[in-house]
């Protein structure tokens, strides 16, 4: 046994000691041991495989419990020949391997033999945002926003970009972007589009890859159409009240959209009858609100009451409209007459102005008079309701008839409402019994003569005075008239003021006053009824008379034989009475105890004592009451004698008529007359007078005639004594000088010159000539006085 155990071992020992062969074998060498790879993508890697001992055949490849999506190609490689040989191998991943480090083991197998190596495996990858994740274009323009990509695991390299089936004309501004380092970078995008990408909201995808590596981002892209140039329109304020034929203005803004400009036109829808708008254009430019100004007018023929308006602003086929109420109102006027009468200087109220607003016109209305002839003014300026107005002729009118017209004006809008005025001459100068008054332009009487009554108006020592001064303290006194003993001053406001002897009333102050005195003038203002207004006046022997500016007449004083035309023949009447029924007068005359009165449509009518035919009525009856002087017509102007009448006529002829005992009529006979008879070669008369029992007229060259009665002078044809039955010439006017205007009294003459002096010329016992004497005068011979108001010549 022991011999036998000794033999193998000796025999293993030899065998030992003989060596046995090596068995085969190869070793396992990667050209790189960390491998990085993209999640989804493949690395590859160079192994090289040394045989030994003559290992050849097939070596199996394989990886030893690789990750998830981790595998290995080729699975085998033949080995031949005792080099080393390189084999490339392909580690391919998945999405499904995750993103982190890898550590594998490489093995190699032939049979019983196994060789192994590591590796590691990096797998790499990133993630992706985008903001804004939206925008709004028009087609054609791009939307920006910035991808931000975050590294994983030592990602880096380049990043494709892309969009997964994209709109027509949607595109990206880059296609790629370069990633280094660990940190998130950002990139700038633009989403591009073009005309022909379609008009709605595109859900997009952007996709950024590195080889079968893919990361996404949504982005939603609202493409919009283009928006079209637009405006917006807006007023201010949006209702507005006018007054027919005038303006209104509102503030309009514009407001430009999306590069608005250019032209918009200007216009109303469907407006009322002469409603229009303007300016008819306007310009717009910027993009800032602009304002203009628009103004809607109105005619005379737009409708009152409130409209509802529509502006409309165009550009072409783009219009705005805008809503604006316009309340039209309008206004209508009358006046409570049609016509009036005033005397040169005067200035007064005697009508009213009736404004009546239509559609609730509220305000002023401007008054005045269209196109007025010099020196005739209406007041007040403007009226806010119904009230008086006033009318004013100044002294420098000349008289006539004046067709005005008054206008009442809102703005644009003007009503009318004829007026027919007419200017009666103002009597500036004035012979009473035994005394004179003249008027200067500042309305101060000038009085001079006897003045035994007061009737001169003012105090003097004795009861005459011939020289002519003031009556205080007159001084609005545009016309007068004087009788035996009294005087009658018209004012400018239309007052009549009574002066002197009042033993029948003539003062017309009422009952139970007695006559003044030199020392004590009893002076009488405002005597006509509350609201009457004179226009003339006339003083009889013992009555007196005014006209009034409606044309009608008051009388008061002796009424003995109907001298007022009252209808009585009462004793006197103290206080004045409207003569009933009895209108359309224009001036007055009055002798002794006999009336004149002129209409308007040039006859004549007479009242009174009428023994001498002094009425012209073709009888010798006494009238109370106005009664037509028959077969008279185209007179303008009128005189009254003691017992005689005078008319001149509009061709410059005179006619007379009454008492003719001493060649007053001036036919060339001294047989009285109750009917109108020629004066004898007289024509071109613009003026007539008439004194006590002689008459006077004035020619268009300035000269004067006389006739009848000279036994004082007052005929004024020098010393050659006698009565005249025909027109003489009156001599002393001065060379160069013009006579304006003629005053006759009961012995003496005044006549004024057109340089504002008088002269006077017959009896002056009582200083009635003014010359600061008592002597009479057989010519016209000065007047102590200078500066009289004289009357404008008539057209």
């Amino acid at each position: 046994m022991k011999k036998f155990l000794l033999l193998l071992a000796v025999t293993a020992l030899v065998l030992a000691g003989c060596g046995s062969p090596a068995q085969p074998n190869l070793t396992l060498t990667p050209d790189q041991t960390t491998l990085s790879v993209a999640q989804g993508n493949s690395v590859q890697v160079s192994l090289t495989l040394a045989p030994q001992n003559g290992l050849t055949g097939t070596v199996n490849l394989a990886l030893q419990s690789p990750p998830p999506g981790v595998t290995l190609s080729p699975n085998s490689v033949v080995l031949s020949g005792t080099a080393p040989q390189n084999v490339p191998l392909t580690i391919a991943t998945t999405s499904d391997t995750p993103i982190q480090d890898h550590s594998l083991t490489l093995q190699a197998r032939q049979g019983s033999l196994q060789k192994t190596t590591a590796l590691t495996l990096k797998v790499t990858g990133f993630t992706l945002s985008l903001d804004p994740t939206s925008a709004t274009v028009n087609p054609g323009q791009s939307a920006s926003t910035t991808l931000t990509i975050t590294p994983q695991n030592g990602f880096s390299g380049t990043v494709n970009l892309s969009l997964q089936s994209p709109p027509e004309g949607v595109s990206l501004s880059q296609s790629s972007v370069n990633v280094t380092g660990s940190g998130a970078q950002n990139f700038s995008l633009e989403i591009q589009t073009t005309s022909a990408t379609p008009v709605q909201t595109h859900n997009l995808t952007l996709q950024a890859s590195q080889g079968d590596f893919s990361a996404s981002a949504s982005f939603e892209l609202n493409v919009t159409a283009v928006p079209q140039p637009n405006f917006e329109i807006a007023l201010n304020p949006t209702a507005q009240t006018v007054v027919q034929s005038n303006s209104v203005t509102a503030t309009l803004t514009i407001t430009p959209q999306n590069g608005f400009s250019g032209t918009v036109d200007l216009s109303l829808q469907n407006p009322p009858e002469g409603v229009t708008v303007s300016p008819a254009s306007i310009s717009v430019s910027g993009s800032a609100a602009q304002d203009f100004t628009v103004t809607f007018n109105t005619s005379a023929s737009t409708p009152t009451g409130p409209s509802s308006l529509t502006l409309v602003a165009a550009q072409g086929s783009l219009s705005k409209t805008v809503s604006f109420e316009l309340t039209v109102t309008s206004f209508n006027i009358a006046l409570t007459r049609s016509s009036t009468l005033r005397a040169q200087g005067q200035s007064f109220s005697d009508f009213d102005l009736t404004l009546t607003p239509v559609a609730g016109f509220s305000g002023s209305v401007i008054l005045s008079l269209q196109s007025p002839p010099s020196g005739i003014s209406l007041s007040p300026a403007s009226l806010s309701a119904s009230g008086p107005v006033t009318l004013s002729v100044d002294r420098t009118v000349p008289e006539g008839v004046y067709n005005l017209t008054v206008q009442a004006s809102s703005g644009n809008l003007t009503r009318t409402a004829p007026l027919t005025l007419r200017v009666l001459r103002a009597n500036t100068l004035a012979a009473g019994g035994y005394f004179s008054a003249a008027i200067k332009p500042n309305g101060q009487v000038w009085s001079w003569g006897n003045n035994t009554y007061g009737q001169l108006g003012r105090v003097t020592t004795g009861t005459s005075d011939s020289n002519p001064d003031w009556a205080s303290p007159s001084n609005d006194v545009v016309s007068i008239s004087l009788g035996e003993y009294h005087a009658i001053a018209l004012t400018n406001d239309g007052r009549v003021v009574t002066v002197g002897g009042d033993n029948y009333g003539q003062l017309g102050d009422g009952p139970g006053d007695s006559s003044g005195t030199n020392a004590a003038p009893n002076l009488r203002d405002n005597i006509l009824p509350a609201g009457v207004k004179a226009v003339a006046v006339q003083a009889g022997r013992y009555h007196s008379l005014a006209l009034t500016s409606e044309g009608t007449v008051y009388a008061w004083g002796r009424n003995d034989v109907g001298q007022l035309g009252l209808g009585t023949t009462t004793a006197s009447q103290e206080s004045p009475a409207l003569i009933p029924g009895f209108s359309d007068v224009i001036a007055l005359a009055a002798g002794d105890d006999h009336t004149l009165a002129l209409k308007a449509d040039g006859s004549v009518w007479a009242w009174g004592d009428n023994p001498n035919g002094e009425l012209g009525t073709g009888d010798n009856t006494p009238y109370s009451v106005p009664t037509a002087v028959p077969n008279l017509t185209g007179v303008k102007a009128i005189a009254a004698g003691g017992n005689h009448s005078v008319a001149l006529l509009a061709d410059g002829t005179v006619r007379t008529w009454g008492y003719n005992n001493h060649g007053q009529l001036g036919n060339g006979s001294n047989t009285n007359s109750n009917a109108p008879v020629s004066v004898t070669g007289l024509t071109d008369v613009v003026g007539v007078a008439a004194g006590y029992e002689f008459t006077l007229a004035v020619l268009s060259n300035g000269s004067v005639k006389a006739w009848g009665h000279d036994d004082s002078f007052q005929l004024g044809n020098g010393a050659t004594a006698g009565d005249q039955t025909t027109p003489v010439d009156v001599l002393g006017i001065p060379t160069g000088q013009n006579v304006r205007g003629l005053a006759a009294g009961i012995f003496h003459a005044l006549a004024l010159l057109d340089n504002g002096s008088v002269v006077a010329w017959g009896r002056n016992v009582e200083g009635q000539l003014g010359d600061g004497t008592n002597n009479s005068s057989e010519e016209a011979t000065s007047v102590s006085i200078t500066g009289v108001q004289v009357p404008p010549v008539a057209p």
